[in-house]
């Protein structure tokens, strides 16, 4: 990528990620929406090792909200603002702004991943976990960004767009494994329930977190497929993604 390119790239990703955080309520309601199963978890007096499963899904789970809230945002910037129309006319390429995109909501999520993922290591007690709790919402955010960013440019109304974020973001993270054990589930939907990406982040989160925790598929295979997976959502995309958007 040329140096005029990598200036494309930075100012995108600066000018989203500046666009995004002048929204406070945003900043305020990750947070809360992704801590409020741990709060209830402490209400109900889990013990710590509980918690620890519990405040695994907090940590994937602001990734799954901004990454899919991208839906609703790829919709309005075409239907609301035609900033994707300037965009045609411009010189960037379509590979600089689904880049920026993606490099922008994972930065939005790291707000609230960041400071989760320490209080993770704290509560948990392995601080070599660290480094994989920093990287999987990283992973995550690349995994569902492409295909949320693509959904929207298949949307034609600002209303079909309206709810679905906000539903699909609860459908990823409060049905599958992400708060809660997946030993939980019937024993014939555990594996299945490994392909939803948050769910098989969460278990990686626990399997090397969680002392004495045993996964239900080996944490090396689900951190492949997550990886494998994101890089094919990234392909699609831009295979599929046109500056008419025709």
């Amino acid at each position: 990528m040329g140096r005029g390119l990598l200036s494309q790239l930075y100012g995108q990703v600066a000018s989203i990620t500046v666009s995004q955080l002048r929204f406070k309520a945003v900043m305020i309601s990750l947070p809360l929406v992704s801590l409020l199963p741990t709060y209830f978890a402490l209400v109900f007096g889990l013990p710590k090792e509980e918690l620890g499963i519990v405040l695994t899904g907090a940590v994937i789970s602001p990734a799954v909200w901004v990454g899919v809230g991208l839906i609703q945002d790829i919709v309005y910037e075409r239907e609301d603002y035609r900033y994707l129309e300037m965009l045609i006319a411009s010189p960037m390429r379509p590979a600089v702004y689904i880049l920026s995109r993606i490099m922008a909501g994972t930065l939005i999520s790291m707000t609230t991943s960041l400071p989760l993922a320490l209080l993770y290591t704290y509560i948990t007690g392995s601080y070599r976990v660290l480094p994989l709790a920093i990287a999987l919402p990283l992973i995550v955010s690349i995994f569902l960004a492409p295909l949320s960013m693509l959904l929207g440019l298949r949307l034609r109304s600002i209303k079909e767009a309206g709810s679905m974020p906000s539903l699909l973001s609860s459908l990823i993270v409060f049905l599958p494994p992400v708060y809660y054990a997946p030993g939980i589930l019937p024993e014939w939907l555990r594996t299945p329930a490994m392909a939803i990406p948050s769910a098989a982040a969460a278990e990686v989160l626990r399997a090397v977190g969680i002392s004495g925790y045993q996964p239900i598929l080996d944490p090396g295979v689900l951190l492949a497929y997550l990886l494998a997976a994101s890089m094919v959502s990234l392909l699609v995309l831009y295979s599929r993604f046109n500056w008419s958007l025709e």
